[in-house]
């Protein structure tokens, strides 16, 4: 069981500009299903309802996708969080 999650300074800026909240990264770390990554990296993802405009156009649902290493002392390291709107499911 991870420790909790670090990321980088500019990650905070960037899930703003994407719309996704620290709460979701959590819930995709702990509930999320496995999604392929690259190099030495793991990646999961969940679908959220939405239902909400976001750039003038209607979405039902945000698909969030978390790219992360799990580092030796219990930590995953949060490289990106992307987030695609629509229908998933």
């Amino acid at each position: 069981m991870p420790v909790g999650f670090r990321y980088p300074s500019s990650l905070a800026q960037k899930l703003e500009q994407r719309g996704i909240s620290f709460e979701e990264v959590q819930r995709v770390l702990e509930t999320g299903k496995e999604a392929v990554a690259h190099s030495d990296r793991k990646g999961k993802v969940a679908v959220f309802p939405y239902n909400a405009y976001r750039r003038g156009r209607w979405f039902e649902e945000k698909e969030v996708r978390v790219i992360y290493r799990e580092d030796p002392d219990g930590w995953l390291f949060v490289f990106t969080a992307i987030a695609r709107y629509g229908r998933f499911s």
